[in-house]
């Protein structure tokens, strides 16, 4: 154990030969030993009146850059998203074809279609009544809350 520690301290030893006097850290002048402790002094920031409004300045057009980027991102997002219920659209049609006027004057679109009477006027997300009776509801269901949705 003796020859170890002598054997680290003449490595420290000739470490310290071999440093170049010119060698500068900024730790050597930020740090210091106080009772046996050694403590890194922190520098204090300063910032001034102009360096202020130079960061609430580039905060704000962060900000601003976000959201003209998120509102491009909806724009993008709902030109993708088909207008299945515009206005002005012409309407999509549903052709049938019978042999007799009688079928003609019979026919339900509702049976036909195998949905219920209420759901026939969508264009879309139509679902018949077995996946009616399949599936339950997703979503809200609060007559409250669909108005207010």
């Amino acid at each position: 154990d003796y020859h170890k520690k002598q054997n680290a301290l003449r490595a420290l030893q000739k470490k310290a030969l071999d440093k170049n006097p010119d060698e500068f850290y900024f730790k050597m002048i930020r740090a210091e030993v106080q009772d046996g402790v050694h403590i890194i002094k922190q520098p204090k920031d300063e910032v001034t009146p102009e360096q202020v409004k130079l960061m609430r300045t580039q905060d704000i057009k962060y900000v601003e850059m976000k959201r003209v980027a998120e509102a491009k991102k909806i724009e993008r997002l709902k030109s993708e998203l088909h207008l299945l219920d515009a206005e002005g659209k012409k309407r999509n049609k549903h052709m049938f074809f019978f042999d007799t006027k009688k079928e003609v004057q019979e026919f339900d679109v509702a049976t036909h279609l195998d949905t219920v009477p209420e759901l026939v006027d969508r264009v879309y997300n139509r679902p018949t009544i077995a996946t009616l009776q399949k599936e339950t509801l997703k979503g809200a269901t609060d007559p409250a809350h669909l108005k207010v949705l």
